[in-house]
C-alpha cells in the first residue's frame, strides 16, 4: 500500500495496518460472499483485505476525495494466463459487508512491484480499506451437471452443498444430483460438504457427533457444455437433467479426526541431504535412506500430526500424486511414511502434490512448487578478482528462461576469510531478483562496498516456504500444502556445481 500525506480522516500518527492478503487458487473457500453481480460472474485472481486501526483500536479511513495505491500479487499459478500479461487492464471489486456484494470499484493494470521489481502485480487506487480483489468479469457460462457419490463405494449421497468456485452454489437432491451455473473458461473448483448425525459414533467416536463429508475437484474440463449468460443462478432444475455424458462426479469422504503434516521434495538436479542441512534446511530423517538424492526424483514424507503438535507415526496407504507438464505421476509408498517417484522435471515448469491420506478417492491436501532451474553465478566467477567499488552480484537459472510466469527465492550470500572480526566483511541477499548490491557489515547507514578481500560466495534456489534453520536467522515458513486434514511443505531447490566459488575483490 502507497499512501499520500495528509489522505487518513485521522490525526493520530500511532497507526497501525494490517494486510490480509488471500490466494484464491488455495484459498477461495476463505472469500465473503459470493462472486458474482447482476449479470455476471467473477472470475477470482488476488485479493486482500485492507484495515488501518488507530492507538485505541479504532478503524481509520480515508478521507472523502483521497485515495490510496496497492499492488496485489498474481498467484504464480496464474502468471502464464494470456489474459493476465503485462499492461492488461483488470476490473477491480471491493466487499460491501452491508450488502453482502462485491461492488465495481476501479479499474487496475497488471505491471511488475515496485517493491521487487519482477513481481506481476495488479496496481490500483483506492478510495477506501476493505476486502478488495482483481476479478475479471466473466460472460461466457454454462449449466454444470453433476453428482455426489461416496468415496467408500460410489453410492449416491444425497442433500451435500455443491459450490463451483467461481459460479453458484445449490444442494443436491436425494440422488445426489445437482446442477449450477459456473465460467465455461478459466481455472474452476467444484467442493461439495455433507453433515450429517453419527448415530452410532462409528466415524467420531461419540454416538450423536456431527461428521462431516468433503470432497472437491479441480480445473475440470467444461465441455460440450451449452453457453449461457452469466446471471448468477441456473435456469435449470434437477429434474430436466436427465443422463448427460458430461456429468462431473464429485466423490466426498468423511474428513475423520486424524490430521497429517507431510515435507515433500522435489530435485531437477542431484543433490544430498547433507548440501540440505549445509543450506539450513531441516531435512527428515527418511532422506537420509536415499543416497544420492537423485535428479528427476520425488520424496514425501507423511506422519500423523499429533494434538500436541509433534510428529506421530509415518502413515502408510497413502494416495500421492505429482501432477506436471507430463501428466500425472504416482508416487511409490515404500514404508514408514516415505513416498517416492522418479520422474522427469522441467526446470521452470510448475508441480502439484495431492495428497489422499485414507487411499479413500478423496483429495486432502495440495501444494505447488515450481521447478528450480541450473542456478549458477554470472558475477562473479571461480577465481575472478574484480574492483570493489561498483561490485554487483549476479546470477542466472535456467528455469526463468523457460517460463515467464516462474518465480523462486534466491539464497545469495558473500563474506570473506578473515580470522578478526574488525577485518571480516560479508552480506547475505534473500529475495526474488537475480542480482544485487551487496554492502559492507562494517558500514551500515554508510552504504560503504565491501572491503578488499578474499571472498567465498554461495548461491542457492528454492521454490516453496523456505525458511533457513542456521545461525540466528529468524523467519517463520508458511506452509504451501494445505487442505482439509493434510499441511505441510512441498519444496524445490537447486544446488549446480558452481553454485560455490571464491574470488577477489580489490
Amino acid at each position: 500500500m502507497i499512501f499520500e500525506a495528509n489522505s487518513f480522516d485521522s490525526s493520530d500518527t500511532n497507526l497501525t495496518v494490517s494486510v490480509t492478503p488471500l490466494d484464491p487458487t488455495k484459498e477461495s473457500s476463505a472469500l465473503p460472499g459470493q462472486l458474482v453481480t447482476d449479470d455476471a460472474l467473477l472470475t477470482p485472481l488476488t485479493f486482500a483485505e485492507f484495515s488501518i486501526f488507530d492507538s485505541n483500536g479504532v478503524r481509520v479511513n480515508l478521507k472523502s476525495g483521497a485515495s490510496a495505491v496497492v499492488e496485489l500479487p498474481i498467484p504464480p499459478e496464474l502468471r502464464a494466463l494470456p489474459q493476465y500479461q503485462d499492461g492488461s487492464v483488470i476490473h477491480c471489486y471491493s466487499f460491501n459487508p452491508e450488502t453482502g456484494q462485491w461492488e465495481d470499484f476501479v479499474v487496475g493494470i497488471i505491471t511488475t512491484s515496485s517493491v521487487d521489481g519482477t513481481t506481476p502485480v495488479v496496481r490500483a487506487s483506492i478510495k477506501h480499506f476493505s476486502w478488495y480483489g482483481a476479478a475479471p468479469e466473466s460472460n461466457d457460462c454454462a449449466d454444470v451437471y453433476g453428482q455426489v457419490v461416496s468415496a467408500v463405494d460410489a453410492s449416491p449421497l444425497p442433500y451435500a452443498r455443491v459450490e463451483a468456485f467461481p459460479g453458484g452454489e445449490t444442494i443436491a437432491d436425494a440422488n445426489g444430483n445437482f446442477v449450477l451455473i459456473a465460467p465455461r473458461a478459466g481455472p474452476n473448483e467444484f467442493v461439495a460438504t455433507r453433515t450429517y448425525t453419527d448415530s452410532d459414533g462409528s466415524v467420531s467416536g461419540m454416538p450423536g457427533a456431527k461428521a462431516i463429508e468433503f470432497g472437491k475437484i479441480k480445473d475440470a474440463p467444461l465441455t460440450g457444455l451449452v453457453s449461457k449468460p452469466c446471471n448468477g443462478s441456473s435456469g435449470q432444475s434437477i429434474a430436466s437433467i436427465g443422463e448427460p455424458s458430461d456429468r462431473l462426479v464429485i466423490a466426498i469422504g468423511n474428513i475423520g479426526t486424524l490430521t497429517y503434516h507431510v515435507d515433500a521434495y522435489s530435485f531437477a538436479e542431484a543433490t544430498s541431504s547433507e548440501a540440505l542441512r549445509a543450506a539450513g534446511l531441516a531435512v527428515p530423517q527418511g532422506l537420509d535412506r536415499f543416497r544420492p538424492l537423485a535428479a528427476g526424483t520425488v520424496y514425501a514424507f507423511l506422519s500423523e500430526f499429533l494434538p500436541d503438535g509433534a510428529s506421530g507415526d509415518g502413515l502408510e496407504g497413502a494416495a500421492v500424486t505429482l501432477a506436471g507438464p507430463g501428466g500425472n505421476v504416482t508416487l511409490v509408498d515404500s514404508g514408514g511414511g516415505t513416498y517416492y517417484a522418479n520422474t522427469d522435471i522441467t526446470a521452470g515448469s510448475s508441480y502439484t502434490l495431492s495428497i489422499d491420506a485414507e487411499g479413500n478417492g478423496s483429495v486432502d491436501g495440495t501444494g505447488s512448487v515450481f521447478a528450480v532451474g541450473d542456478v549458477s553465478w554470472v558475477n562473479p566467477t571461480e577465481g575472478e578478482t574484480l574492483p570493489s567499488d561498483g561490485f554487483v552480484a549476479e546470477w542466472s537459472d535456467t528455469g526463468a528462461q523457460s517460463n515467464d510466469a516462474y518465480s523462486a527465492l534466491y539464497f545469495a550470500w558473500l563474506n570473506n576469510d578473515a580470522s578478526d572480526p574488525n577485518l571480516y566483511d560479508g552480506d547475505l541477499y534473500i529475495g526474488t531478483r537475480r542480482q544485487f548490491t551487496p554492502r559492507s557489515s562494517h558500514g551500515e547507514g554508510t552504504d560503504q562496498p565491501l572491503k578488499p578481500g578474499h571472498y567465498l560466495g554461495l548461491l542457492w534456489g528454492f521454490s516453496g516456504p523456505y525458511s533457513p534453520d542456521f545461525g540466528d536467522a529468524d523467519y517463520t515458513a508458511t506452509n504451501n500444502i494445505t487442505g482439509v486434514t493434510v499441511n505441510g511443505s512441498f519444496y524445490s531447490y537447486s544446488f549446480s556445481s558452481d553454485t560455490t566459488i571464491e574470488f577477489d575483490l580489490q
